[in-house]
């Protein structure tokens, strides 16, 4: 088992090894744009080498017991606790989690029951999202044939069986517990996987296969950091049958563009410009905390952030004056062990000049800012403070498009009679 003294190094696994290359690469801690660990990049070589090994693991690991499976996730869920805190280090500096939410991510014993619906592995007090620990998905029960017509004429059922090798294209925003959703449903089903990180947050996933790789045979777990080749490499490879990807929009329709080409199965979670309603007969009270973190959580960096929210025409106005004292309570800012912040900096360097690019337009057509403003100082990290557009035109660009940042389009509506 890795210590602190070794841990902070890292490397690929292929077929149950560590494995580097000539070719090294280092991501950004965007809390202060310094440099991070080295870490090796795939080449196409590698791509072909994981495959073939998945490919060869298969037949052997689909034919594993549900129950043994289940074991080894098991193991596999304590072999990750035992290095809780040093996940939580890794997380903070390659994401920018605040330290606080690290530590509920870093129990990635937080996992989704199913690798297609959502989670999050931040939270706190007033926001929980259902997530999954191993031993959650390791206590499902087996999938059973499924009857659907059984009469005089036809006995027709489903049998879920095995696919094969699945690639797991992982973000940014949350990199390890998005990484667990996929891995935990693909082994406990019967599936070799290969886990390629973001290249911006590569490195909690490579540590985890790395501590686990001994438990599961050679060729069922993987992990590849790459570069903008590895991905098409993956979905272009022949022999993977899957596609689970986490991502942009614009990303997941070269996916399915290229994975019809050989007719691969494939998952899309992508982001989308989310609406919240709401209504004038809540307690603003209430409701106003759980708004703020509906739109501000993980610096607004998750695909189910509330980028427009709509307030009834009655209640608009002490709803956003509530609304707003709430997120000046919270500190944005670098996020150290000791910070104590609320929100951390956007992830990387790219997104922090596309969501600068909102508050920019907000303020070129005039549209009122009921907190924060467009002016961003470049203090050596990616933070940009939250801000709140009150009631800017339906045709702006915070309303229309996905920030996928902090800047959150407040309007009002009234019922039509």
């Amino acid at each position: 088992m890795a210590t602190s003294a070794t841990f902070f190094t890292f490397s690929n696994t292929i077929n149950g090894e560590a494995r580097t290359g000539p070719r090294l690469t280092q991501a950004v801690n965007p809390s202060n744009k310094q440099p991070l660990w080295d870490v090796p990049v795939a080449s196409e070589a590698d791509v072909d080498e994981a495959v073939a090994a998945a490919k060869q693991a298969f037949p052997s690991w689909s034919r594993t017991p549900w129950s043994e499976r289940a074991r080894l996730l098991a193991q596999a869920r304590e072999a990750l606790l035992a290095i809780k805190d040093d996940m939580a280090s890794v997380i903070m500096q390659e994401n920018g989690k605040p330290v606080g939410r690290s530590k509920l991510c870093k129990r990635s014993i937080i996992l989704r029951r199913n690798a297609d619906t959502v989670c999050a592995d931040g939270g706190g007090p007033f926001a929980r999202v259902s997530v999954f620990s191993f031993r959650g998905i390791a206590s499902h029960p087996e999938l059973q044939p499924r009857v659907v017509q059984d009469d005089a004429d036809l006995r027709l059922s489903v049998r879920y069986v095995p696919m094969g090798v699945v690639a797991a294209i992982c973000p940014f925003n949350y990199p390890l517990v998005l990484a667990m959703g996929k891995i935990g449903a693909a082994l406990l089903t019967g599936n070799t996987v290969i886990v390629k990180p973001s290249p911006y947050t590569p490195y909690s996933v490579l540590k985890f296969v790395e501590v686990v790789k001994s438990i599961f045979p050679p060729g069922v777990i993987q992990a590849l950091n790459g570069d903008e080749k590895t991905g098409p490499l993956l979905v272009e490879h022949p022999d993977v049958q899957k596609i689970s990807f986490t991502g942009s929009i614009a990303t997941g329709k070269n996916i399915m563009a290229t994975a019809s080409r050989t007719l691969k199965s494939i998952t899309l979670e992508l982001g989308g410009n989310d609406a919240c309603i709401v209504c004038p007969d809540v307690d603003i009270s209430v409701v106003a905390p759980q708004v703020a973190i509906g739109a501000f959580l993980n610096s607004g960096q998750f695909c189910l952030a509330s980028k427009r929210v709509y307030v009834h025409e009655d209640i608009y106005q002490p709803f956003l004056q509530r609304l707003t004292e709430i997120v000046k309570q919270w500190k944005t800012g670098p996020s150290t062990p000791d910070a104590g912040n609320m929100l951390g900096p956007i992830q990387n360097e790219m997104q922090y000049n596309f969501v600068k690019r909102f508050y920019e337009d907000a303020q070129r057509n005039g549209y009122k800012f009921a907190l924060g403003s467009a002016e961003i100082s470049d203090e050596g990290n990616f933070v940009i403070q939250p801000a709140i557009i009150d009631n800017p035109p339906d045709e702006s660009r915070v309303v229309r498009e996905e920030a996928f940042g902090r800047t959150p389009a407040f309007l009002c509506f009234f019922f039509l009679k």
